[in-house]
C-alpha cells in the first residue's frame, strides 16, 4: 500500500542512523543499504536534523560536491520517537484518523440539521 518512499523511508532513515544503538553511520552507508539515490538521502537526513530526529557532522567540507557527506547519529529524540511514538508513518495514520473523524462530525451534523428541517417542513 505505501510503497517504499515518503513516511516509511524517514523512518528507515532514522532507523538507519544508528545500527548498533550509539553508533554512527555515514549517510552514504545508509544510502547504499536502503538502495536509495544518495542526494536523496542526505536531503532526508537534513530535513530529520532540523526535526532534532539525528545530529549531523560533515565529512566534507562546504566547498565539496553536493550532497554533502554526513556522518549520522541518532538523538534521544530520534529513539523515543521511533520507539515510542511509532514514527513519521504512525503520526501520519494519527493525522489522517483524525481528519476523517472531523469529516464524519461535520457530515453528522449535516444530516442531523436536514432531518430537523424536514421534521418541522412536513409536521406542519
Amino acid at each position: 500500500m505505501w510503497g517504499e518512499l515518503d513516511y516509511p523511508l524517514s523512518d528507515r532513515v532514522v532507523r538507519g542512523s544508528f545500527p548498533n544503538r550509539g553508533v554512527g553511520n555515514e549517510g552514504k552507508e545508509i544510502s547504499t543499504e536502503l538502495k536509495k539515490d544518495v542526494s536523496l538521502i542526505s536531503y532526508l537526513l537534513e530535513e530529520l536534523e532540523s526535526d532534532g530526529l539525528v545530529s549531523l557532522e560533515a565529512v566534507s567540507g562546504t566547498g565539496d560536491k553536493i550532497p554533502r557527506a554526513y556522518q549520522v547519529e541518532i538523538t534521544n529524540k530520534g529513539i523515543f520517537f521511533l520507539d515510542y511514538d511509532g514514527g513519521h508513518l504512525d503520526l501520519y495514520k494519527e493525522q489522517r484518523k483524525e481528519t476523517i473523524w472531523k469529516t464524519t462530525k461535520i457530515i453528522a451534523a449535516v444530516f442531523n440539521a436536514v432531518a430537523i428541517l424536514l421534521i418541522g417542513y412536513y409536521s406542519l
